[in-house]
């Protein structure tokens, strides 16, 4: 199968990341989606991309955690791809959009090993329609806790992957998290308790490093559900609305694109893209209410 288009994967992707310019990086990520799509291996492809193009130590459970996940998972493809959004497509998407942060932010490598293995686990029970908080969050990890047992993964890790899934809730646990992460940049007070339904997510308040991972996970969600270009986000909408079985329009990208700007997790580097979509929609709606 052909390489990915733009500037051939992984290599690609972090030459557009020292560069330093965010459409770049955008156009990378979205030759990065198109290839996956076609691939039959999609979880296994980009969790073999990503762990050879890390740099330094890497954590061997981790390692073995993620080839697991991403065998195991497409290995079940009528199962995982059951859903016209949240599929193994989205999995692929976010994991290789928080591996973009993930560069950006110069973490170490065990710290993007752990972020990556959280995108690829966090939708991993869905249902397809909003669900009590946190209820499938939790889910997707304990449905994967023997697989991440046997392949090493520390009790200690397993309870930061817990915490990091929990966060992506996009409810409370994204906006607990970003009041968090106020907190700890000194712009807010501290929230004074988690979430009831998630009380794992107060370990953010005493651990900022973890809070940054919960940040760069909640973010590499988001993007991709708002979209990296205008046509991507077009086809975004479409793949929602045919999950929710009802036409979804400009107001209902607003609205979504609102709440999340209004909680503030977007970092400084793709914020100007997101504004940028949002007033051409918003411009658009009321060009159309003017005539």
């Amino acid at each position: 199968m052909p390489s990915p288009a733009a500037g051939h994967g992984m290599a690609g992707l972090r030459a557009a990341v020292a560069a330093g310019a965010a459409p770049r990086v955008a156009s990378e990520l979205l030759a990065l989606f198109e290839h996956v799509a076609q691939r039959p291996d999609k979880l296994q492809w980009v969790n073999a991309e990503m762990t050879a193009d890390l740099g330094g130590a890497i954590d061997p459970a981790l390692a073995r955690a993620g080839a697991a996940v991403a065998a195991a998972i497409d290995a079940q493809p009528d199962t995982f791809d059951r859903h016209s959004y949240h599929n193994r497509q989205h999995f692929c998407e976010v994991a290789l959009t928080a591996y973009g942060l993930c560069l950006l932010a110069r973490l170490s490598t065990q710290a993007t090993q752990l972020v990556v293995l959280a995108a690829l686990v966090h939708d991993a029970v869905h249902e397809g329609r909003p669900q009590a908080a946190f209820v499938q969050e939790r889910a997707s990890v304990d449905s994967l806790r023997a697989l991440l047992a046997a392949a090493g993964l520390a009790a200690a890790q397993t309870d930061c992957l817990m915490v990091l899934v929990l966060a992506t809730e996009t409810g409370g646990g994204t906006a607990y998290m970003s009041a968090v992460c106020q907190a700890h940049a000194g712009r807010a007070a501290m929230p004074l308790a988690a979430p009831a339904g998630a009380p794992e997510l107060a370990a953010l308040v005493t651990d900022p490093e973890l809070a940054q991972l919960a940040r760069i996970l909640c973010e590499a969600d988001v993007l991709p559900s708002i979209g990296l270009d205008d046509g991507h986000a077009l086809r975004m909408q479409e793949r929602l609305a045919r999950e929710w079985g009802r036409p979804l329009g400009p107001r209902d990208k607003l609205a979504f694109m609102d709440g999340v700007l209004q909680q503030g997790y977007i970092g400084g580097f793709f914020l100007p893209c997101v504004r940028a979509m949002h007033a051409a929609l918003a411009g658009g709606l009321h060009a159309v209410a003017q005539g």
